[in-house]
């Protein structure tokens, strides 16, 4: 029985884990569409939104393996 239980508490800390993960993912996203709108007020934006387009990348291959 205390296995069990052990067990359920794993499983919804999982789904927790997952849920943050989806809402950084999202948030990314959402950083990401707003560094491309700035992009037009200087060169020095794009750079890094190349960098944060590549990490979203990864993090949405994780999200498809889940």
């Amino acid at each position: 029985m205390h296995g069990r239980l052990l067990i359920k508490q794993l499983v919804d800390i999982f789904k927790n884990v997952v849920d943050i993960f989806v809402n950084v993912v999202d948030l990314s996203e959402k950083v990401v569409d707003i560094i491309k709108l700035s992009n037009s007020f200087g060169p020095s934006t794009s750079s890094l939104a190349s960098k944060k387009t590549k990490k979203h990348g990864r993090g949405r291959v994780l999200i498809t393996f889940l």
